[in-house]
């Protein structure tokens, strides 16, 4: 089951005064998604922004219904409220692969998991690669909608931008 909600809140950091409003889902059981991924890849990374008024959010990563682990959060943030928070995935599970499907299965004995954005980077060499986002608060026929947002942004270790495609 997924809960639609809309929130207004801040980062914490230099810019705290930021208000930034998304729309995303709290999660009851779980929530899935596809990707596109470079083939010749050293895994991904998952990026979640979500509302860290809630501690202790759990969730069992899955990809290709292979498990790749457990997303733990525990702290929380009444003030300043988004968060970024990175899950890595063994090349084991992505290598040579052009896509792959992400279940997050939300532990039931921690607390409420939240979702506003994923953004998923390719690691190519040394270099992380943004090949995909998704808008979790789109929603099809009651069943979660897997909008991916193919985008690839190539950045140097200094974080400049070295090269950006919106896709199609």
């Amino acid at each position: 089951m997924l809960l639609s909600e809309s929130r207004t809140a801040t980062f914490e950091g230099a810019f705290d005064k930021v208000e930034i409003t998304e729309d995303g889902k709290m999660i009851r059981d779980s929530s899935r998604f596809t990707v596109s991924i470079r083939t010749v890849n050293q895994g991904i990374i998952l990026l979640r922004m979500f509302d860290q008024v809630n501690e202790r959010q759990q969730a069992d990563v899955y990809v290709d219904n292979e498990f790749a682990g457990i997303w733990y959060h525990a702290g929380r943030n009444i003030h300043h409220r988004w968060k970024e928070d990175e899950f890595m995935v063994s090349s084991a599970l992505t290598f040579g692969k052009s896509a792959v499907t992400v279940s997050i299965r939300r532990s039931m004995s921690a607390g409420e998991w939240n979702e506003y954005r994923y953004r998923v980077y390719t690691l190519i060499d040394t270099f992380p690669i943004i090949t995909s986002t998704i808008d979790t608060a789109v929603e099809t026929s009651g069943v979660r909608g897997d909008e991916a947002v193919n985008r690839m942004a190539i950045f140097d270790m200094s974080g400049r931008l070295l090269y950006y495609s919106a896709g199609s």
